[in-house]
């Protein structure tokens, strides 16, 4: 793996902070260069630890990964907030 490249952060707001980094990554003589959104979720008092890959092929593979990412940190919320609610 090479020494990942930090994106910025794309979702900063109360209980969400998400992040991506890019990174080459070599196995079996294979080399990609991967995508990674990471996300740090704050659950019913505990801090979830969020992330997903993607082989980057070019700068329009971002704006998906991104949204995607959104999207699932929001469901892991509103599931959450269910289940405190309904014991």
């Amino acid at each position: 793996m090479s020494q990942p490249t930090s994106l910025g952060f794309f979702d900063k707001k109360p209980g969400v902070f998400s992040g991506m980094i890019l990174m080459n990554v070599e196995g079996n003589g294979v080399r990609k260069t991967v995508l990674n959104s990471m996300s740090y979720v704050l659950v019913n008092r505990r801090l979830i630890y969020v992330y997903a890959f993607k082989t980057f092929t070019s700068d329009e593979d971002v704006k998906p990964l991104e949204d995607f990412a959104k999207k699932w940190t929001a469901a892991i919320r509103a599931a959450n907030k269910v289940a405190a609610t309904h014991p």
